[in-house]
């Protein structure tokens, strides 16, 4: 079952190739981004950035549950 009903795409600058939106069976969606990154173009999932004891992280607030939903994105 196939659950991404709409993707959308607009064009991104710099290290940011593309700005997307996927939607979700009709019924949630959530923006990406397109990077290129030193191992090659890869697709972002949102993220938030956190600062905890003076050290930067990203914590990542939208996840892939197995490898397949994950290449389903990368696909795209």
């Amino acid at each position: 079952m196939n659950c991404i009903t709409n993707v959308e795409f607009r064009q991104g600058s710099g290290k940011v190739k593309a700005w997307g939106k996927i939607v979700i069976s009709d019924a949630f969606s959530f923006d990406i981004r397109v990077l290129e990154g030193s191992k090659g173009i890869f697709v972002g999932l949102p993220s938030e950035k956190r600062e905890i004891e003076g050290k930067v992280e990203y914590k990542d607030l939208v996840r892939t549950t197995n490898k397949e939903t994950y290449a389903a994105f990368q696909k795209y």
